[in-house]
């Protein structure tokens, strides 16, 4: 599967699930991607930081969406020049709030693809080349990729 497929496909299973099925799909790949980084964030982050973005994925269902959304704002906007500096996993981790965030604003179904696209995307990082079957025109040329593919289909349950 081209990447290309592979991210319509994506687009295609978030419009079509339930609500419940992305909002536990997003919560579950936001904590995912989050433990993916602990170790990165603890070198990444200042302490301040570590303790906003431990607040915010501690209160991704309880804070009011706009001040999540104000909350990574902050933790966004903390450091913005360092932030070319960030490993990738960190990026889509606060992406993927951030794409939380306008979800429980807008309820568009988009921004759960677009966590599924940052998993994808640190999946991709994990995989870095090591598996020779694997590129962009053969998404699911790695186990690692066809786990995650696997993950999202039994998780982004259609809508009845």
């Amino acid at each position: 599967m081209r990447y290309t497929d592979f991210e319509k496909l994506i687009h295609k299973r978030a419009a079509d699930a339930s609500e419940s099925a992305r909002k536990a799909f997003a919560l579950d790949t936001i904590n995912r991607l989050y433990v993916s980084a602990e170790h990165l964030i603890r070198d990444e982050f200042t302490e301040s930081e570590r303790m906003l973005l431990s607040e915010i994925v501690a209160s991704l269902e309880s804070l009011p969406a706009a001040v999540l959304k104000e909350k990574v704002r902050e933790l966004d906007g903390s450091h913005p020049i360092r932030a070319i500096e960030f490993n990738p996993k960190v990026t889509e981790l606060v992406c993927a709030v951030d794409s939380w965030a306008d979800y429980r604003i807008s309820n568009d179904p988009v921004h759960v693809a677009h966590i599924a696209i940052n998993m994808v995307n640190v999946v991709d990082y994990e995989i870095g080349g090591q598996v020779s079957e694997y590129s962009t025109e053969n998404m699911l040329g790695a186990p690692e990729m066809v786990a995650e593919h696997h993950r999202q289909q039994r998780m982004l349950v259609p809508a009845e």
